[in-house]
C-alpha cells in the first residue's frame, strides 16, 4: 500500500470517508483501489483515481465529480502521463512530491532524472 506523507493523514482520512464511489465499483473495491494525489508544496487535493485493467476504464474524481474514460491501458496511460512532465512545477522537487500520491511522485521523480 503507498505511504502517504503524516501531514496528509487527516485529509486522507475525510477523503477515503467522502469521495463518492464509482458505479462500477462497491465501497470496499474502491477503497482498496483509490489512489489520492495532492499538490507537493501546498497538499491540497488534487485528484482521486482508479484505473480498471481489465476493461480499459479510467474513473477520475475531480471537483467533486467524476469522469470516465473508456479505452485506457496502462501504456497509452502512462505516456499521457510522460507527456506532462515538462508541464510540472520547476521549483518542487522529488524529495518535496515523496508522499504525495503515486502519480505525483512519480513524475516529478523522472523529472528529476530528465
Amino acid at each position: 500500500m503507498y505511504s502517504f506523507r503524516k501531514e496528509l493523514s487527516a485529509q486522507l482520512a475525510e477523503l477515503r470517508g467522502t469521495t463518492p464511489t464509482p458505479e462500477k465499483f462497491t465501497r470496499a473495491e474502491f477503497l482498496s483501489g483509490a489512489n489520492f494525489e495532492f499538490h507537493p508544496s501546498s497538499h491540497q487535493f488534487l485528484f482521486c483515481w482508479c484505473h480498471d485493467t481489465a476493461s480499459r476504464t479510467l474513473w477520475l474524481f475531480q471537483k467533486d465529480k467524476w469522469n470516465t474514460f473508456q479505452n485506457v491501458t496502462s501504456e497509452n496511460l502512462a505516456k499521457h502521463l510522460l507527456d506532462t512532465v515538462h508541464e510540472l512545477d520547476p521549483f518542487i522537487n522529488r524529495e518535496q512530491a515523496k508522499g504525495c500520491g503515486v502519480v505525483m511522485e512519480t513524475l516529478f521523480a523522472i523529472k528529476e532524472q530528465r
